[in-house]
């Protein structure tokens, strides 16, 4: 399945942090029709697989993207059957009045939109303001709190942005969760092409939950490797998105990149609102660069306002080398992200060529 329609299959599957499950099984489903076989869920509910090498002295390398998308969980219905929610990950004002959204009950999906005070019937300091999310509600419909009730909405029920994936003009693609199933996309091609050709060195890959909730399914993963598959990784590599500066009234020192002129070389994560951080170390940003050049890819750099899984990557024992290649993407955490098909692509060029050249800059840690 080429890129496009992987992207199309990942991003209509919800996702929530902590109700992964769709996602994973479609992933879990691919890698065993590659021929992939050491494969195991943790507790957490973090995907693993395993693709022994061709030398067993060769370094290890990992790769890693998570599954779950910033979104909603339920935390109050009103007498009049409205639904009023608390976000699950950053979620910004400004995206989300009048964007429709599925409320994921046991029973099926909910259909509902984000509503507020019409335009004719506002008062004229409300006119165009815009709502907090404390204040917005979700209107399902119904016509009283028991009809929502009935209809299988409760709280702790988790709410995804409803828009279905389009395809634009330049190669460019739109949909809601391409944080980060763009992610998710590319090291699943990556491992599809890499169990057919196995490198030197072996691969472990994660696929893992609850990173919007600041970066929860990370903290079990390397305790998975080590007694599922008796090892641990020399090198990291996280793949997630980052944000683009090439649209109108951008600040580009704050976001330099643009869509469709490369994967992203990651070299900084800065979290503002925790204690998470991470420079990425200077031999992975060469061994990256250096692969670029080999392919004649084109590359931009990545230095992210937020925290990705290579800041617990990076921790876990006496210290893991940890970098990452991100994909370029516009109106991140919204229901119309964009990224560019390209982009990704290239991004599953340069993994592949990685695994293969790692030894010739790495050694075994362990």
């Amino acid at each position: 399945m080429n890129m496009k329609e992987t992207l199309r299959a990942l991003t209509e599957l919800p996702a929530p942090p902590g109700f992964e499950g769709l996602v994973k099984s479609y992933i879990e489903s691919r890698l065993q029709k590659a021929g992939i076989r050491d494969l195991f869920t943790d507790n957490l509910g973090n995907l693993c697989a395993r693709i022994p090498g061709r030398e067993e002295s060769a370094p290890v390398l990992h790769l890693d993207a998570h599954m779950d998308e910033p979104c909603f969980i339920v935390r109050y219905i009103d007498e009049g059957g409205h639904v009023f929610v608390a976000p699950l990950g950053y979620m910004a004002d400004n995206l989300l009045m009048g964007q429709r959204v599925s409320i994921l009950t046991k029973t099926g999906a909910v259909k509902g939109g984000f509503g507020v005070n019409s335009f004719h019937s506002s008062g004229a300091g409300e006119k165009g303001s815009i709502v907090s999310q404390e204040d917005l509600w979700i209107d399902i419909g119904a016509r009283d709190r028991e009809a929502a009730l009935e209809s299988g909405v409760k709280p702790g029920m988790p709410v995804v942005f409803d828009e279905p994936f389009l395809e634009l003009l330049s190669g460019n693609v739109m949909a809601k969760a391409f944080d980060n199933r763009v992610g998710c996309a590319v090291v699943l091609k990556a491992l599809e092409q890499l169990a057919q050709h196995p490198p030197r060195s072996t691969i472990l890959a994660s696929f893992t939950v609850q990173e919007e909730l600041i970066l929860r399914g990370s903290n079990t993963v390397y305790n998975g490797f080590r007694k599922f598959f008796h090892t641990t990784a020399d090198v990291c590599l996280v793949y997630d998105i980052c944000s683009c500066g090439d649209v109108p009234h951008a600040k580009r020192q704050k976001a330099p990149l643009d869509l469709g002129k490369g994967p992203a070389i990651k070299l900084y994560d800065k979290s503002a609102v925790s204690h998470f951080a991470h420079v990425v170390p200077w031999q992975v940003v060469e061994y990256l660069e250096g692969g670029c050049a080999a392919l004649s890819l084109p590359y931009q750099y990545d230095l992210l306002s937020g925290c990705t899984n290579a800041d617990q990557f990076a921790l876990d024992g006496t210290g893991v080398l940890t970098g990452g290649i991100s994909i370029p993407c516009r109106y991140t955490h919204s229901a119309v992200e964009i990224v560019n098909l390209s982009d990704a692509e290239q991004a599953v060029e340069l993994t592949c060529y990685a695994a293969e050249h790692l030894w010739e800059h790495f050694s075994r840690s362990f």
